[in-house]
């Protein structure tokens, strides 16, 4: 029900309430003039609301109709953008309609085998690839992500806020201000490109090759690495800014091992709002030798899953295996833990691919990249959701 509607109705319910009113307060006597008045007002009233309700129904009526017609001409675009999609990597010769549906500008598209032109990867397989990837690493389904139509500058501000609480104070009292700490993070849209994917011209022939499944695997399994690594580990300047780098230090007592009394200073370095959502990050060499830690009661600190209810743990708190984070050595930050979901991950609508028709020629084959853009930063206004623990060098 529209909210017109349902103030409508409510309208209705009242003038309808007041007809009953002025009926029983009649009492079946011969109503006076002014009673009169009033109840031949409430009654037209009453009437016209029942038009403008029937009007709406048949408005709200006509709207879902709408809708339901549409839904066929949505899977004809989406089948449309699938079909010149095949027949772009095939190098076979394109209608205008298809050519509209994956290109910009239709440019030289329409030619066969000679259109080296980006075309827009089809919605379907673009959120094919968005699903892989969410699901691809352990870090990639534990950090956040937004999605934006464009690919501009993004400013999002950060406060520091952790310190302020209610409290309470007496009545016509004036009310106390504080200074708050302001800062803002700007998410770019960095442009990730996959290496060239060979594909056999027999085997994209084949009936039983599906090419859009096979895209998308081939698609999604590079941009997860590449992303994985770069959250992980990129540093400043000109790339994403990943975890590691992001991640406030705790210094370690040695340089050359992981001991308890670290595991206990990096779990205490983390607020407990952040703590409560909590997760470890490590390789899983690095996993080997937390295993072999016990604490003052000579039990191990790690604890295995539990069947299939409760994953392995440390402390009670579960762990992302990374091997993309650094091992074990002196100088390096091989644990991080805190809030993973403090980090986050803008990824800008949709991919593009391109196909390369001369490169891989001599070997019977075609080769495509693709391509898209993201940025990641860690939500921190000097509230410290995520810290590593820094060996000494």
């Amino acid at each position: 029900m529209s909210i017109k509607l349902r103030q409508l109705k409510e309208k209705r319910a009242a003038l309808y309430a007041d007809v009953l009113r002025l009926r029983n307060e009649a009492d079946g006597r011969e109503m006076t003039a002014e009673e009169r008045s009033n109840w031949d007002k409430a009654v037209a009233d009453v009437a016209d609301l029942d038009n403008q309700i029937q009007t709406e129904e048949r408005f709200m009526a006509l709207q879902a109709n709408s809708a339901q017609s549409q839904e066929p001409n949505r899977e004809e675009k989406r089948s449309l953008e699938s079909r010149a999609f095949v027949k772009y990597l095939l190098g076979a010769q394109l209608t205008e309609e298809e050519a509209r549906s994956i290109f910009p500008e239709s440019r030289d598209a329409l030619t066969p085998g000679v259109s080296n032109a980006s075309a827009i990867i089809p919605s379907a397989i673009s959120a094919e690839i968005e699903r892989a990837l969410g699901g691809a690493t352990d870090l990639l389904s534990a950090v956040s992500t937004f999605t934006t139509s464009t690919g501009g500058d993004l400013t999002i501000p950060t406060i520091n806020d952790t310190d302020s609480r209610a409290k309470i104070i007496a009545e016509y009292s004036k009310s106390n201000k504080s200074q708050k700490t302001f800062g803002s993070l700007t998410f770019k849209a960095y442009t990730y490109r996959t290496d060239i994917i060979p594909i056999s011209e027999e085997l994209m022939q084949d009936a039983a090759f599906n090419v859009e499944s096979e895209v998308a695997r081939l698609l999604s399994e590079q941009f997860a690495r590449g992303l994985n690594y770069d959250f992980t580990n990129g540093s400043d300047g000109g790339q994403i800014k990943g975890i590691v780098a992001e991640a406030t230090a705790v210094n370690a007592a040695g340089n050359s091992a992981v001991t308890f009394d670290d595991m206990v200073d990096l779990m205490k370095a983390v607020k407990a709002g952040y703590n409560r959502n909590g997760k470890w990050m490590f390789s899983s060499n690095t996993l080997a030798e937390l295993m072999k830690i016990k604490d003052k009661n000579d039990q191990f600190i790690w604890q295995p899953a539990v069947a299939n209810a409760v994953a392995a743990t440390i402390w009670g708190k579960p762990y992302v295996l990374n091997d993309d984070m650094p091992e074990i050595a002196a100088g390096a930050s091989p644990i991080v833990y805190g809030d993973l979901s403090k980090y986050r991950v803008r990824y800008v609508k949709g991919y593009t691919a391109r196909r390369f028709n001369e490169l891989l020629g001599e070997y019977l084959a075609v080769g495509f990249m693709g391509f898209g853009r993201c940025d990641a930063h860690l939500v921190d206004a000097g509230t410290h959701p995520i810290v590593k623990l820094k060996l000494g060098a």
